[in-house]
């Protein structure tokens, strides 16, 4: 009863617990770790370093081909050439967007740096 008296006073009481990680590293953490992916993306070896070395966001120019059916929002692996998971991520595209998109330049996103993991 004396603790809610001072709360209601707007006085300190209790104890702050601080985080350990930030709100970035937990998002990274639940995208690698705590959904089930709905497709696959193989990129060339230019954008597996772009992604890895250069922490960029994966364009369609650098995916060679894909497998699954996704919408616009969900969470896809991205593998290299040898079929190796290098990373996951939110697709900004739907599977019939990225059909038309492969490939190409000046069309966009695939996936956001922000909305990517390196695994």
């Amino acid at each position: 009863d004396g603790l809610i008296k001072k709360v209601v006073a707007g006085e300190k009481a209790g104890t702050l617990f601080i985080p350990k990680t930030s709100k970035p590293e937990s998002r990274k953490r639940w995208l690698a770790h705590g959904l089930k992916t709905e497709g696959t993306l193989v990129v060339d070896s230019g954008a597996e370093v772009a992604l890895i070395k250069k922490n960029t966001s994966l364009l369609p120019v650098g995916i060679k081909s894909f497998n699954g059916k996704f919408s616009a929002g969900a969470l896809v692996s991205i593998t290299d050439e040898s079929n190796k998971e290098i990373a996951r991520g939110l697709i900004a595209m739907s599977s019939e967007e990225l059909k038309n998109a492969l490939g190409k330049k000046g069309v966009g996103e695939a996936i956001h740096r922000d909305d990517l993991v390196i695994l």
